[in-house]
């Protein structure tokens, strides 16, 4: 079973349950937005149409938690699946009814450099990022990892990431950085 878009510490949870039950054969992962963002982001009447979302964001409790699957290895990847939306074009139609506004928020741009910051701010390690971004099952060869390393740096220097700009965690962070797709706009802005 593959659990994805995990949101909230009941639904790690259940997935440390079914693991412990002898579900071998279960996988979780979580994207973006539920490590960095929480439910204050829909506090404000015009910008929280930006992060309708299915799940949606949950209280800030739940960042702690996943953080902490993460690095106990409970959660396996985290991915994206990416659904753009204008926010002047398309967003916006969800103004006086939020049913109406498209559901999805970008993310394939920003998901290594979230998860890069996330190594420079110390809420995990490098080979955590291959782990997470290549999807790296629990019980991996060590071959397999290292092809897998190779794989994920090409990746990271793909996205524009130099470790000359690792010097600080804010020199990371995506808020300076243009989105293409989204018109300068995305979800996820790393924090430490």
């Amino acid at each position: 079973m593959y659990v994805v878009h995990l949101s909230t510490a009941p639904g790690l949870a259940a997935v440390g349950q079914a693991r412990s039950a002898g579900q071998g054969n279960v996988y979780a992962e979580t994207c973006p937005q539920y490590l960095f963002l929480d439910e204050h982001k829909y506090d404000d009447d015009r910008e929280g149409l930006k992060y309708i979302m299915s799940p949606p964001l949950r209280p800030a409790e739940n960042l702690t938690a996943l953080w902490d699957g993460i690095n106990s290895r409970q959660i396996d990847t985290i991915g994206t699946d990416h659904c753009p939306f204008f926010f002047a074009m398309q967003k916006q139609r969800g103004r006086e009814d939020f049913s109406l506004c498209p559901n999805g928020a970008p993310g394939v741009e920003t998901r290594m450099r979230l998860l890069f910051s996330a190594a420079i701010c110390g809420h995990i390690s490098l080979p955590d990022v291959v782990r997470l971004a290549a999807g790296i099952r629990r019980k991996s060869s060590a071959p397999r990892i290292k092809a897998t390393l190779r794989r994920v740096l090409t990746l990271i220097w793909c996205c524009g990431i130099r470790l000359s700009e690792a010097k600080s965690p804010a020199a990371i962070c995506t808020s300076g950085w243009i989105i293409r797709h989204m018109k300068a706009w995305k979800p996820s802005e790393s924090r430490c």
